[in-house]
């Protein structure tokens, strides 16, 4: 009886264990609007199949508010959480890797970039404003002018109907345009409609939130100016780095190798590329913002560079042109050994240079012990000759050799 006792005592504290609660706080500062839900993969899909699960609750702690996930049972689980917008439009962030031991996890998310936090008491939920704007300019013969935007699920960017007046005027380029503010982190398409406020209307383009549109209007219609919503303004960031098959990290968005400024130039000597995963050529890309671990991926998105085309090739002494990526950019290849690369930001080119006879030592991850051998340009040799100068690789260590 006694043994019984104590086995039921020892069930139904095993049992208490896995019913604990954990409480997922999200300050939603998207442009989403209020239909989200949340999704975990990990150990187990908590919240159930994607799009998972709507909040239980919305609170507001310590002044803000915060949609509320609540978990029961799966302690000890890690799990990894993905907040969206309840595939309305297919919106979606990755928040950090959690394991299950704490009864609250508070997070706050503007969409693109996310802050986690000890308590309500340290919430920090700004975020970089973005300072973007429809410039028209208007020849309707209208009284007014407004623009108003819709996508399915998403919140009025510019207010509801008739929406936003161009009550503003800006010069650019010579050529004066009246202009609204056009707010978001390019994450959601908007579907636009300009008119009087007084029931002539006329749809417009579809465009990204986030970016300067410069858009020329009639009573009717409208044209998109060339080198607006294509090709948004790119401005010079304040820093710059190489991610990539680099010789000390490979695709690490923690660990990109830093650009040194001038203007609107940046430069860095002496970047090791090396080929991995069976490639013959090394790929790359470049960012103005770092994550802050290995997999840390959501800092980078709308600060990323790249090539176009996909895959353009990049040899020493050449010049290609360089792309601003809302996303994830096309990457430059290149082959194996050290450069010196140029970023130009005024005329968006980048230019590598090859100034170095060889690599020293260059670490580089590989099941095979078999010898490859390289030329000086990091091309592979197949019959190395006697008394040539060569890169030798053979499992996880390169060196210069003279055979």
């Amino acid at each position: 009886m006694k043994k019984s006792l104590l086995l039921t005592a020892a069930l139904g504290a095993a049992l208490m264990a896995q019913a604990a609660t954990h409480n997922v706080y999200v300050a939603n500062c998207t442009e989403w609007g209020t239909d989200v839900a949340m999704y975990s993969w990990g150990d187990s899909e908590i919240f159930g199949g994607w799009p998972g699960a709507t909040p239980d609750a919305t609170v507001t702690l310590n002044g803000i508010e915060y949609n509320q996930f609540i978990i029961n049972g799966h302690d000890g689980e890690t799990t990894h959480m993905i907040f969206n917008n309840n595939s309305n439009n297919g919106q979606q962030v990755d928040l950090p890797e959690v394991t299950l031991n704490e009864a609250n996890y508070y997070f706050a998310t503007n969409g693109v970039e996310v802050k986690q936090f000890a308590s309500p008491a340290e919430a920090d939920v700004t975020f970089e404003a973005v300072s973007t704007f429809v410039y028209a300019i208007d020849n309707t013969g209208w009284n007014n002018l407004y623009v108003y935007a819709w996508a399915d699920g998403q919140g009025n960017v510019f207010g509801g109907w008739p929406g936003a007046k161009f009550a503003e005027t800006a010069v650019v380029n010579g050529v004066t345009y009246k202009k609204v503010p056009f707010p978001g982190n390019g994450t959601i398409t908007y579907n636009l409609i300009f008119n009087d406020g007084n029931g002539t209307q006329f749809d417009g383009p579809s465009v990204v939130s986030g970016k300067d549109l410069f858009i020329e209007l009639t009573a009717n219609s409208f044209t998109i100016i060339e080198g607006s919503a294509e090709q948004p303004e790119v401005t010079t960031p304040d820093a710059l780095y190489v991610i990539g098959n680099l010789a000390d990290s490979n695709w690490d968005p923690s660990a990109g190798i830093a650009f040194t400024r001038n203007g609107d130039e940046f430069t860095a000597e002496g970047v090791t590329f090396v080929a991995v995963d069976g490639n013959e050529m090394a790929y790359f890309s470049l960012t103005s913002v770092l994550g802050t671990g290995s997999s840390d991926w959501a800092p980078l998105k709308g600060h990323r560079y790249g090539a176009d085309p996909d895959n353009a090739l990049l040899t020493p002494g050449t010049t290609a042109d360089m792309l601003a990526a809302a996303d994830e950019p096309a990457a430059w290849q290149i082959n194996p050994g050290k450069y010196d690369i140029t970023v130009d930001f005024a005329a968006m080119t980048i230019t590598v240079n090859s100034n170095y006879s060889g690599v020293e030592s260059i670490a580089i991850d590989s099941d095979s012990s078999a010898a490859e051998y390289y030329n000086m340009q990091g091309i592979r040799v197949a019959r190395p000759a006697v008394g040539g100068v060569y890169i030798l690789k053979q499992g996880n260590k390169v060196s210069k050799v003279i055979l």
